[in-house]
């Protein structure tokens, strides 16, 4: 056969391959479209159930808990104001606090309901207030002042009392307040100083952050630092002091007005949340019991740590927000060592939803796909708001009855779902967001 008559057969070959290639081509896109439009859908099926059956997952957990625990008479007697003494507590129902109503016994200064703030007048300082804030000693008190004062006869007279920092309370509106404002509680250790300065840097600049972003929320936010431990009350105060100061320097633009402020648990607070917890903690009991479920180290979570003084603790920075701060319309609670993605606010205030949250990473061991199940949000990826706060009335009354220590250890579980319970609405951001240490 000649080579002219194999020239159109060689032309129809590469015309037949060159079809079939633009084919596979077309039926490979057509593939990925369709895996991402279903993956896609996939992806908003699953927020909607975790949405609209969030009531109906949280209440299984009390039928688990329930099975789990099994309680046997003497171990329920243990949480009973009548055998209260054997944890070394008074047999008083006034020092147990009910599930109901909101912890009230406290010595705090700012316990009262205060009017909200009169709006800082505008002035060439940036400091909004005429004298310097007074030092606070290593121990979280207030230092007298070494040189001569028109306030140094009062604070000598022991029926004056010096007055408090002004960084102590429920704190000051920004002057550049928006209308969405969120009030972050940091629950400080009192050995994470450092890591508290740096939450705090990293999510001042998250409002920032968005003012650059198209159609993103405007928003400001402030902080109030909670000290967990007696421990950790001077560490929050010589945190304050120094952002207070820093704002009072003059050239140094990192805030239009102090931001950082400090929930008064001064006074006897510790000494009546440690009576107030005692019911609470891990009996001989509960403590073979958790080494069965899970060994030494789900003992150690459960009972080494006093998480009830904790979250009695934390509701002192949520009662600031809920009786002192009528400017701040949402919440986030945290702790020191947690870490976020620089648009977490951005895409969680983007939801009108009460309630907010995003996947997250666990311990940097495993990323955790969030959902309002037990097991599936943790307390500092939460968002919520003012009105779904003011509802659950804080932590402590958001514990089920009958709450042992696994209970208080969830507590931050508890409190999402006394809100699901209350109607709140909810929304998850599918994106990873948050990093839980």
């Amino acid at each position: 056969m000649s080579p002219r008559t194999l020239q159109p057969a060689k032309a129809w070959v590469r015309r037949r391959a060159t079809v079939m290639a633009y084919g596979a081509l077309m039926l490979v896109a057509m593939v990925l479209v369709i895996r991402h439009d279903g993956w896609v859908g996939k992806e908003q099926a699953r927020s909607r159930r975790g949405s609209l059956g969030a009531r109906a997952l949280a209440s299984q957990k009390k039928v688990r808990y329930e099975r789990l625990r099994d309680h046997s008479a003497p171990r329920s007697t243990l949480r009973d104001a009548s055998t209260a003494s054997t944890f070394g507590v008074a047999a008083d129902p006034s020092q147990l606090p009910p599930h109901e109503v909101f912890p009230a016994p406290c010595d705090c200064r700012h316990c009262d309901v205060l009017p909200p703030p009169p709006p800082v007048p505008p002035s060439s300082s940036v400091f909004p207030f005429h004298a310097f804030p007074p030092p606070t000693t290593r121990d979280g008190r207030i230092a007298s002042s070494p040189t001569a004062s028109s306030t140094a006869s009062s604070t000598s007279n022991p029926t004056h009392p010096p007055s408090p920092p002004p960084w102590l309370g429920v704190g000051l509106p920004p002057r550049d307040l928006q209308d969405t404002h969120v009030r972050i509680i940091i629950r400080v250790h009192h050995l994470q100083e450092a890591a508290t300065r740096s939450l705090i840097w990293a999510m001042r600049a998250q409002p920032e952050a968005a003012k650059f972003q198209a159609g993103a929320p405007k928003f400001t936010v402030d902080f109030a630092l909670v000290a967990t431990e007696a421990q950790g009350l001077p560490v929050v105060q010589r945190i304050a002091q120094d952002e207070w100061e820093r704002t009072r320097s003059r050239g140094i633009n990192i805030a239009p007005s102090p931001d950082v402020f400090v929930a008064d648990t001064t006074g006897s607070f510790y000494a009546l949340a440690s009576n107030r917890s005692a019911p609470y903690r891990c009996s001989e009991a509960d403590k073979a019991e958790y080494q069965n479920k899970g060994g030494e180290n789900y003992v150690r979570l459960h009972c080494a740590y006093d998480n009830h003084a904790y979250y009695q603790a934390t509701d002192v920075g949520v009662l600031d927000v809920l009786r002192g701060c009528p400017w701040c319309t949402h919440v986030l609670v945290t702790n020191s060592d947690n870490s976020y993605h620089p648009d977490f606010l951005l895409h969680t205030l983007s939801s009108d939803a009460d309630l907010v949250t995003t996947d997250f990473v666990d311990h940097g061991e495993r990323m955790v796909t969030a959902d309002w199940r037990w097991g599936k949000v943790d307390l500092g990826g939460v968002l919520a708001s003012r009105k779904v706060v003011m509802k659950t009335g804080g932590f402590i009354a958001s514990l089920p009855p009958g709450a042992g220590p696994q209970e208080t250890h969830d507590n931050d579980y508890w409190f999402v779902h006394r809100g699901l319970d209350l109607g709140a609405t909810t929304a998850v951001v599918g994106k990873l967001l948050f990093f839980h240490n």
